[in-house]
């Protein structure tokens, strides 16, 4: 975990000593958690507000310790969409730019199981996978393997270390001063990896590092970096990140798999209708409208009749979570319409009963 004056450090690496304990103190007095209807008001040009970053800070803050609620998903799709996906503004001052690169890197993967598919390869094939690495800050080994926890299908493991694995091979990001011919980029140290001849599975990465004496050109905290991400692809191409995720880690589905003689469908509905709460699983709305997308709708009905009676909509955490929960619905084509509206006339946000009729 990082505390409140990790957070102004790294950064505000630019800032005096003196400055950094002006802003510690912002932080820790006068800073809000962004939900995401605070977010909502939020336009590009007061990115380069002091107060919006210390707010930014302390949401990633209390992401560390708090329930998943969906407010980062629409702050990382705010950078992405105002910055055409590349989280660079020309109104922005470097170090301001650098502010919001950093931060877009360990918010990704700090919540890297509720983020979307397409954000997940992003994150892992760009410069914001290398971002999170030096950080070391982030163990995103761990939060990956929080991922899986969110199913209990070896098929679906499987698909999913793949298509990471295939992300990082692709990842041409360079290892060092990217104006040095002879570094390497991401992609070309696992290709060599993966040509690597070991000989102990256990300690190939060990056995890799021995063996390349361009490893020792690299500076110190870089050499550290790529060992994370070989140990990281080596744990994704080998299936590795997945072994002993314990039945209690999932969400679901294990349960119903062990049980094939029950209707699978109606296993889950009352697994859902005796959660105490959906809060986590409505952290988990990506990969659960995914799946979702498999059903038949009749299924989706009785599944989100059930989100109806389970949610408050006069709990603002639970409010933004099926905001959010809708609006994925609605990206993946499973709805027409917005799962909750706001009333004007009653002030107030309601179920939308078409979709329930």
């Amino acid at each position: 975990m990082f505390s409140f004056e990790e957070l102004i450090t790294n950064f505000f690496p630019e800032r005096s000593e003196q400055e950094r304990q002006v802003l510690l103190g912002k932080l820790g007095n006068s800073s809000l958690d962004y939900t995401a209807r605070d977010w909502a008001a939020i336009n590009p040009l007061q990115l380069a507000n002091e107060q919006v970053q210390l707010n930014l800070l302390y949401s990633l803050y209390q992401y560390q310790s708090d329930y998943y609620e969906g407010a980062d998903s629409a702050i990382l799709e705010s950078l992405e969409d105002w910055s055409d996906k590349k989280i660079f503004f020309d109104f922005l001052t470097d170090p301001q730019n650098w502010f919001y690169q950093k931060y877009y890197a360990w918010l990704g993967f700090l919540n890297f199981e509720h983020q979307k598919s397409l954000r997940q390869d992003f994150l892992f094939g760009s410069r914001f996978l290398l971002l999170a690495v030096l950080s070391g800050k982030i163990e995103i080994i761990e939060k990956v393997r929080n991922y899986f926890a969110h199913y209990c299908f070896v098929n679906i493991y499987k698909e999913e270390t793949a298509r990471f694995a295939d992300d990082l091979l692709d990842n041409k990001n360079i290892i060092g001063d990217p104006d040095d011919k002879n570094n390497k980029s991401i992609s070309d140290w696992i290709k060599m990896f993966d040509n690597f001849k070991f000989d102990d599975a256990e300690t190939k990465v060990e056995e890799f590092y021995r063996q390349f004496v361009q490893i020792t050109k690299l500076d110190d905290h870089l050499k550290v970096a790529l060992e994370y991400i070989l140990v990281l692809y080596d744990a994704l191409a080998t299936n590795k990140i997945w072994e002993n995720i314990t039945e209690d880690k999932c969400l679901h589905e294990e349960k119903v798999e062990k049980q094939p003689e029950v209707n699978v469908a109606e296993a889950y509905l009352k697994f859902l209708k005796e959660l105490p709460d959906l809060n986590q699983w409505l952290g988990s709305a990506s990969e659960v409208a995914i799946w979702l997308k498999t059903q038949n709708a009749d299924f989706v009905k009785k599944l989100l009749t059930i989100v109806k009676e389970k949610v408050s909509l006069l709990d603002e955490n639970q409010l933004n979570l099926v905001i959010n929960f809708g609006n994925i619905l609605q990206e993946q084509k499973l709805t027409e319409e917005e799962f909750v509206y706001f009333n004007e006339s009653d002030n107030q946000f309601h179920w939308n009963e078409k979709i329930f009729s």
